[in-house]
């Protein structure tokens, strides 16, 4: 807190490590510290402590909870979702190498400035407000208890008839009709 951080909202950048000249991928949603700016480049702290180099990336103040600035048009928040369509399935993840349905909306909210609980059932009790089903728009969430008694999916409202969310089924993120999975929903909120 009180840094200030270079945060980064494409699926992946490649900063090059001053140590060792070699390339570091890095997921969308992360940030670092910001070391300096030299000419056209930022100089970021890596996790170990060394420093890299950056061409892109959007420095801002770590004084909130996120660094991120908070994007309220819903077009935004879809354009996120869909511009990870087709990232692996990965139950726990959280980046563009591999996102579970929670882990998604988890990164999509983060990236336009939401802080979100990480698991579906913690984002239906905790994130947002209750609305109704006919009230849902893009971008507001849509939950699920497809096997247990909880809350257990999550996904992103695209119309009234599609979603968009990582699911086991197709084994990636998908958009797709809410049809197959009407009978499993608990309920609607919005955290625009």
């Amino acid at each position: 807190f009180g840094e200030v951080v270079l945060t980064f909202k494409d699926s992946f950048s490649i900063i090059v490590s001053k140590s060792t000249f070699r390339p570091v991928i890095v997921p969308m949603g992360s940030f670092l510290p910001l070391v300096r700016k030299e000419r056209k480049q930022f100089v970021v702290k890596l996790p170990n402590g060394n420093e890299a180099v950056s061409l892109r990336g959007e420095p801002s103040n770590f004084y909130d909870e996120l660094p991120f600035k908070k994007v309220f048009r819903r077009e935004k928040v879809l354009a996120v979702a869909k511009s990870l369509l087709n990232v692996p399935y990965l139950w726990g993840g959280t980046t563009p190498f591999g996102l579970d349905c929670s882990g998604f909306v988890q990164l999509v909210y983060r990236v336009c400035g939401y802080n979100l609980k990480r698991d579906a059932h913690l984002q239906f009790k905790h994130n947002g407000k209750l609305i109704k089903p006919e009230e849902a728009k893009t971008g507001d969430l849509v939950f699920f208890s497809t096997e247990h008694e909880e809350v257990d999916h999550v996904a992103m409202i695209v119309s009234k008839q599609k979603i968009v969310h990582s699911t086991k089924k197709y084994n990636k993120v998908v958009e797709e009709g809410i049809e197959r999975l009407k009978k499993y929903i608990v309920g609607y909120k919005t955290m625009l």
